[in-house]
Order: C-alpha cells, then structure tokens, then sequence
C-alpha cells in the first residue's frame, strides 16, 4: 500500500511541475512572439552622404539558402540600400550590379590557410592554389581587393594571424561567432532556442552580447596600425535574411549620395568601408542614423578625415542627433583601449559630447542601452579616428 501510495504522490507532483512549466512556457512564447522590432522608432534626419547597408551576406551560390532575388528583397524590406555578397570562394557575378535599388558588391569569403578572409573588392575568386598559399593576402591585394578577417575570434575558424600588415580590417561583431559563442553557454542558448520559435529577431537579440573580446583585441591592434572594423550579418537565410538583415546594418560615410552608376557607386563604397568611414548599427534596437562622430582641430576640417594632428588642438566630438533616445543610452569613448571622459557640449539638436586629446592613439566610440535582462545592448559602434 504505502509503495502504490509513493508512486500516486510522485505521479501527481509531476502532473503538477508538467502543468506549472507548460503555464511557464505557454506565458513566455505569448509574451516573446509579441516583441516587435526596431524596439523603439526614433526620428533623425537622415543624410544621402552616409549609405546604410549590409555586409558578409551568403547565397546559394555557396552555402547560402536563398537566391539574389531573395538576398534584394531582404535589403529592400530592411532599408539596406547595398550588400556586400561574400560566397565562399566564388564571385557569382564578377561586377556590381544595382537591383530594384540596392547596390550588389560581389567579394568571396576565402579559405585561406590562416583562416576565412573576405576578399572586399577583389575582382574575382582566389583559386584553390591561391587560396593555400601564404601570401593569399597579397594575391587579394592585386585583385583590387582589401582583405578583412571574418569572425576573427571565433570558436571555428579564427584567423590567426590579426597582427598580418597586410589585414585591411576585421569583424568586430559577427553574427557567426556570436552564435558559436552562445552554443556553449546553454543559459544564452535555450531561452533564444524557444524564442526562435516564436520570434526570430528576439532570439537573436536573446543572444546578443558586447564582443568584449574582439574589441579588446581590435584595440590592442589599433596601438600598432589603422584597422577598419566591419560588422557581419554572416546571413545564410536561416534566420530569414530579412531579420538578420534587418538587425544589424554598416553605415558608410561616402560623402556623396548614390549616383546609380553600379561601377563607380560600388568603388565609392569599398573605399569608404576599406578606410574606416563607417560605424554600426544595432537596427533591431532604433535606428542608428542620428549618429555622428567627427573630429575637429585648428584647421576647421571636420569628419572627413581620420586622421587628426595633435599639435592642432583636436576636439572629438561624439553627436547623438535624435528627439528621444532608448532608455539608457550611453556614449562611451575609448582612445588606446582606456575609457575617456567625454563632456557634455551644446547641440543644435540632440545630445553632443565632446573631448579634447592630450595624446596620440585610436580613439573610438561605442553607445550602449539597457536591455530586457537588466544588463546592457551594445547599440552603435564607431570607427576610430586616430590622433598623430
């Protein structure tokens, strides 16, 4: 009697914790697929100098799931006006295009022996031999190309020599590696598992954590050498290429609005995001456009150079050019790795934060906001400009 009266007791609290984590669950997936996104909808102006776009995007040409028709409609549907189309050691279509609206940049992602690099600008896919040589970069170098490190820091694949001179940038957040990190950590992994469900860019941005290991990495680096940082969607289509695309954009500062000549407007953009003028965006957070950061000095100029003489009395200056900004928005400048303390300064619009350099080194900005969990959301992150 008392063992069939052990086993009703353990059946019935079972029934019980079944009933509880279903209720849990059933609460959890309602509330998670009602999220939507961009979080907050923010007004700026926006600026046909700077092209807000998509990089390291795969297509079925490699390992990719979808076409280019499906690759344009995402960019299209997330406000992206380019994407750089990095299939694995293959240029499907060897020129630029321009496709109901949006700027085509065609640069393999290559297999290189020192890890996966792409090839931004090249003119053609490295061939298998080119590929498993050592001077893979220089061959990338004359195809017109620039070599950046995908996912340099990754669990798979990292590339292992950072310190290469001639490396021309480096992922400083890639969806990739972000993912592969959160594989290991199962209290990051499944809430974004059941969320994915549900609610795609949720799970993603369940999942989204500062990369404070590549950019403690990215700034020890900069103490030596200008290295551009890129942000990377690494999109196969699945999340859908619209959610991902929709998440995290680059924002080139071109200089000059498109001209729909697909040649000369992809050379403008590969240049911009080959020299640093860019910074990323969070979209899934509010759109960074009302961004700006600039660099003034004696001589007046301002913003487009990256290059600023300390001798000349350089102010940084740091713009967040919005009505309203996500709950606890935060500018954070960084010059030689250490944080700066920036000041607050009069803007005609907005927010403006300001500091004046008493020493050289790369000088950086990254903008945080509180997230669900209590903690922090990296939301914009910047180039450097650096101080000779």
């Amino acid at each position: 009697m008392r063992i069939g009266s052990t086993r009703k007791t353990i059946l019935r609290t079972a029934m019980t914790i079944a009933v509880v984590v279903g209720a849990v669950l059933a609460i959890f997936l309602s509330r998670t697929a009602g999220i939507s996104y961009p979080r907050e909808r923010l007004a700026f102006e926006t600026d046909s100098a700077i092209w807000r776009g998509v990089f390291h995007v795969h297509t079925a040409a490699s390992d990719g799931r979808g076409t280019i028709a499906d690759v344009v409609a995402a960019a299209r549907a997330s406000g992206a006006s380019w994407v750089v189309v990095a299939d694995h050691n293959r240029v499907s279509e060897p020129r630029a295009r321009i496709v109901d609206g949006v700027l085509l940049v065609f640069s393999p992602e290559v297999s290189a022996v020192d890890g996966h690099v792409t090839a931004l600008g090249a003119s053609r896919a490295l061939t298998r031999p080119e590929r498993r040589a050592k001077n893979a970069l220089a061959t990338i170098r004359s195809l017109g190309g620039t070599p950046v490190a995908a996912h340099p820091l990754g669990r798979r694949r990292p590339y292992v020599r950072l310190d290469d001179p001639l490396l021309g940038g480096m992922e400083i957040i890639s969806a990739d590696q972000e993912f592969r990190d959160a594989l290991v950590s199962p209290f990051r992994l499944f809430p974004a598992a059941l969320a994915f469900t549900v609610n795609q860019q949720h799970a993603l941005m369940r999942l989204l954590r500062r990369p404070a290991r590549t950019l403690a990495r990215w700034d020890q680096l900069l103490a030596a050498r200008p290295m551009p940082g890129f942000c990377s969607v690494d999109a196969h289509g699945l999340p859908s290429y619209t959610v991902m695309m929709s998440s995290l954009q680059m924002h080139a500062e071109v200089g000059h609005a498109p001209t729909a000549d697909a040649a000369a407007d992809a050379a403008a953009l590969v240049n911009a995001l080959a020299g640093g003028r860019s910074f990323c965006g969070i979209e899934a957070i509010a759109g960074a456009g009302g961004f700006r950061f600039v660099g003034i000095d004696d001589s007046g100029g301002a913003g487009t150079s990256r290059e600023l003489r300390l001798e000349r009395h350089p102010v940084l200056r740091v713009d967040l050019a919005y009505a309203s900004l996500p709950r606890g928005a935060r500018p954070t400048l960084f010059c030689n790795g250490v944080e700066a303390r920036l000041t607050a300064g009069a803007a005609p619009r907005g927010w403006r934060y300001e500091y004046r350099p008493d020493r050289p080194g790369a000088c950086r900005v990254e903008v945080s906001v509180d997230s669900d969990d209590g903690g922090a959301w990296p939301w914009i992150l910047s180039n450097p400009i650096y101080i000779r």
